[in-house]
């Protein structure tokens, strides 16, 4: 599709040489999206004055200068080398040319929170060993565009890089420990917020808690990112209070201004009914907030952006729950609607203590508590956004993860992490739950309660990360997670506005590995597409409007089925005994259905017929395998008199080859004895009696024992 300007065209063409080059290997991404918009004249807005092309070594010094495991090609004929020294040279070249990237790349990458607790997203969500956090409750983190951690804070204390403790490094400050006026107590109550327009600067926002009076209300503090040799420093801007006039709740939120330049900082009055929206420039933080009335006084409670920016979440630290339309242009609060304020299991004995909405805004995830009984139960619930009215929201509540009485299984902090999946932190446990795909109805979103090993570290009680909001990029798409061999279905969530009735053209090109099925490209809004084998892959969507061509890629994963195989070692059964039927490929991850409608790990059977066993793991894929099971009998008498009906001993049902025989007298003492075989025991040159037969399958575990009469 033609291009109007010579930068964007030659930016498309590099960008098409990096899709064509990354056709033909797995790419280990270092963040999870990448929006480049192509237009046909540069813009002058100021939002925009961040990306106005500097000389080509400083716009390519970030990515020629990155960690090689940023960019790391997978399976490669060329030399790595060589291969991660052109990609970094197309990225510089995208951004030197002017082609925009979308806000907050790898800025999510890196979460610090609880007991000592780190967790890094690329290229898999990972436990991280060193971390000096202590906070059950506030904690922010921010990394760079490429995703190399900066530093993270509970609102009482910064650590850099290097998880030391940043200090008040100013030319003119004291140089002692940066001490911020937080509280760890305050629910998310900490939030480092980027300043527009200095790169390297940021502010760190810290609320008091109810324990401390919320004496200290909301303050901010700046790090300059190049003091104390480039590990950041608070500068004289320290600990100053944000100008409310009224005693200030916990917990504060941010989202990126309409302007994709600006960010709103939100937080909440103490029973006065105001919601205040700080906004934060290249100037620094206005005090002069956008008073916002919400109808529903309370002394606690917190608050969560939607992805996209148009509405709030807001908890009062109980059963209520609450929803809020907000402008990123103007930062009003407006519409407010009581969702849900009782649990339908337990009236008014539940709290929410932690919520997220999904990724593609549908869904609204609550983790709810007891308090009453010391918080040893609690579940996961989901709410359906589109459902309709109010009371369709309501009820549309379902239980993704029932209680349970298990202190270790509390669930507390609900975050949607870089990976657009929602990490779920429990009390007490070395685990974090997660759920696999959020955008998807009731059980189909797949909760996994161990998803997360965390080492000896405990994840945080109220919170696992407070970031930005960053704006959905004007060129977005959704992608479902999909499972081996089913297709995945791609629907564009975002258009640029354009006055052109011209009906906007979509095309999208599917990499990644070699061999997908289909075509490597598509056309239309929604579409579907199926992958040949599991991984990481690249897909472009490309939109033009108005003659004016948009384009915006992401990595998708295709997950694994699970590998299910009843095991064959025993096929029969025997009239008056049972046997088990399991899989081959057992594990603690999988959950099991059976024909019968069973849930445990085996089956047992005592009657012939056709089994089946459908199996799902952790990510919520499925398979199944089935087994037919024979009737077999020994006799428990044989007649050898040369009659030629039952002279000798046959095993009916199964393959008597595949199995070795010993028979005993009733002393004893074997007297027969055959490797392999063959139905043709009649006991000669042996008196009548009782005699004892062990059989033993030559391939497996399988044996049968018993008795028989021989009658002469």
């Amino acid at each position: 599709m033609p291009l109007k300007s010579p930068a964007a065209a030659v930016a498309a063409g590099l960008y098409a040489l990096l899709l064509i080059t990354s056709q033909r290997r797995r790419i280990r991404p270092t963040s999870l999206m990448l929006g480049i918009t192509a237009r046909p004249t540069p813009r002058t807005e100021a939002a925009d004055a961040s990306f106005i092309c500097k000389p080509v070594w400083q716009m390519a010094a970030p990515f020629l200068l990155a960690p090689r495991s940023h960019f790391e090609f997978l399976h490669s004929p060329m030399r790595p080398n060589f291969l991660l020294f052109i990609n970094r040279l197309i990225l510089a070249g995208l951004f030197c040319l002017g082609v925009r990237p979308a806000l907050a790349q790898g800025e999510n990458n890196n979460w610090y929170c609880g007991d000592k607790l780190g967790i890094g997203f690329v290229p898999q969500p990972t436990w991280l060993r060193t971390s000096s956090i202590e906070s059950q409750e506030p904690n922010s983190t921010i990394s760079d565009a490429a995703g190399n951690l900066l530093f993270y804070t509970n609102g009482i204390t910064i650590w850099n890089r290097n998880h030391g403790v940043m200090t008040n490094a100013c030319a003119t400050c004291d140089g002692y420990p940066a001490g911020l006026l937080g509280h760890t107590s305050a629910q998310r109550g900490a939030l480092i917020v980027s300043r527009p327009g200095t790169p390297g600067h940021y502010y760190v926002f810290a609320t008091d808690a109810r324990e401390h009076g919320l004496a200290n209300g909301v303050t901010y503090s700046e790090v300059d990112m190049s003091l104390s040799g480039g590990l950041g420093g608070v500068t004289a801007v320290r600990n100053v209070q944000l100008p409310t006039g009224a005693v200030m709740c916990e917990g504060v939120a941010g989202m990126q201004h309409a302007n994709r330049r600006d960010v709103w900082v939100v937080v909440q009055g103490m029973n006065n009914g105001i919601a205040y929206s700080f906004l934060v420039t290249p100037a620094g933080v206005s005090h002069v907030p956008v008073t916002n009335p919400i109808p529903w006084n309370s002394g606690l409670g917190f608050l969560k952006f939607s992805p996209d920016g148009h509405r709030i979440a807001r908890s009062s630290g109980d059963a209520r729950l609450e929803l809020y339309d907000f402008d990123a242009s103007t930062g009003r609060i407006t519409n407010p609607q009581v969702v849900q304020t009782t649990d339908p299991e337990r009236p008014g004995e539940y709290s929410v203590s932690g919520l997220e909405f999904s990724p593609d805004n549908s869904k609204l995830y609550l983790a709810c508590s007891i308090p009453q009984i010391l918080k040893i139960q609690g579940k996961l619930v989901q709410l359906d956004l589109q459902a309709g009215s109010l009371a369709a929201i309501r009820s549309s509540a379902q239980t993704i993860r029932p209680r349970t009485g298990d202190i270790d299984n509390v669930l507390n902090a609900v975050e949607m992490g870089p990976d657009g999946r929602i990490y779920v932190g429990r009390s007490s446990s070395t685990y974090l739950g997660c759920v696999v795909r959020p955008n998807q109805r009731g059980a189909a979103c797949v909760f996994q309660a161990d998803a997360l090993p965390i080492g000896f570290r405990l994840a945080s009680e109220y919170g696992l990360q407070n970031f930005v909001r960053p704006q959905p990029p004007e060129v977005a798409f959704n992608a479902e997670p999909a499972c081996l061999g089913a297709p995945m279905r791609f629907t564009v969530a975002t258009i640029p506005t354009n006055p052109s009735t011209i009906p906007p053209t979509y095309t999208w090109h599917f990499g990644g590995l070699p061999g997908t099925i289909g075509t490597d490209s598509a056309s239309g809004p929604t579409v579907f597409h199926a992958f040949a084998q599991t991984g990481t892959y690249l897909v472009q969507l490309t939109i033009v409007v108005g003659g004016q061509a948009y384009t915006s890629a992401r990595y998708v994963t295709v997950d694994p089925r699970p590998r299910v195989t009843l095991s064959r070692e025993a096929t029969v059964v025997r009239q008056g005994s049972s046997l088990q039927l399991r899989t081959k490929e057992e594990s603690l991850r999988n959950t099991y259905r059976w024909s019968d409608g069973s849930t445990g790990r085996f089956l047992t059977v005592a009657a012939p017929g056709k089994y089946w066993v459908e199996v799902s793991n952790e990510y919520g894929c499925t398979a199944a395998d089935t087994i037919l099971i024979k009737s077999g009998s020994i006799p428990n008498i044989i007649t050898p008199n040369g009659d030629g009906r039952n002279e000798t001993l046959v095993m009916q049902g199964w393959r008597a080859a595949d199995w070795q025989v010993d028979i005993y007298n009733r002393w004893g003492r074997r007297v027969y004895h055959q490797e392999s075989y063959q139905n043709l025991w009649n006991a000669s040159d042996q008196p009548a009696g009782v005699y004892y037969y062990y059989f033993s399958n030559l391939t497996s575990a399988e044996r049968l024992t018993g008795w028989v009469e021989v009658v002469r």
